[in-house]
C-alpha cells in the first residue's frame, strides 16, 4: 500500500515526533475502526493502511529508510521535470581517479619503509590473541585467589 504518502495518512508533518504520531494514530484508529463501522470494508482498509503507516513511522530505522526512500522519489521527479536542454547542459559526474600505491622511499633506518604499516599473517594475529586472552586469564585468576 506504497500509494499514499504514510505521513499524510497520519496526517502529521515530516518531522512530527513519535509521541505526535503515535497520538494521531491512537485518534485515526478510534475514528476508522471497523467497530465503529460495522465492520465495513472501507473501515478495514482504512485500519489497514493506519496499520502500516504506524509500523514504518513509529520505529527509527524503518521511518530512515522510509524517509530516504521519499527524499529519492522526490529528486526522480524534480528531475524529470526539468527540461531537457537543462539537464543536458549540467556535466556528468567523473569517476574518481585512482591513486596509485606509493612508492617506497630509502629510510636511514636499517632500510625501513616507514610509510609501509607492518601486516601480521593471519595465524600469527590468531596466537597473539590467544596469547593476551591467556594472560588476561591468569591475571584474573591470581587477583580472585
Amino acid at each position: 500500500m506504497l500509494s499514499n504518502n504514510y505521513y499524510d495518512v497520519l496526517k502529521v508533518g515530516q518531522a512530527a515526533s513519535y509521541t505526535e504520531i503515535r497520538l494521531a494514530y491512537k485518534k485515526l484508529v478510534q475514528k476508522h475502526h471497523p467497530d465503529k463501522h460495522n465492520g465495513s470494508r472501507e473501515s478495514e482498509l482504512k485500519m489497514m493502511e493506519l496499520n502500516e503507516a504506524y509500523k514504518i513511522l513509529s520505529e527509527a530505522d524503518s521511518r530512515y529508510a522510509y524517509d530516504l526512500k521519499l527524499h529519492l522519489k522526490r529528486q526522480r521527479i524534480m528531475e524529470s521535470t526539468r527540461p531537457k536542454k537543462e539537464r543536458d547542459a549540467q556535466p556528468k559526474r567523473q569517476e574518481p581517479k585512482v591513486m596509485s600505491k606509493p612508492k617506497p622511499q630509502s629510510s636511514s633506518k636499517a632500510g625501513l619503509n616507514n610509510n609501509v604499516k607492518p601486516q601480521l599473517d593471519r595465524s600469527k594475529a590468531v596466537d597473539l590473541c590467544l596469547v593476551v586472552v591467556a594472560i588476561g586469564l591468569i591475571i584474573y585468576m591470581l587477583i580472585i585467589v
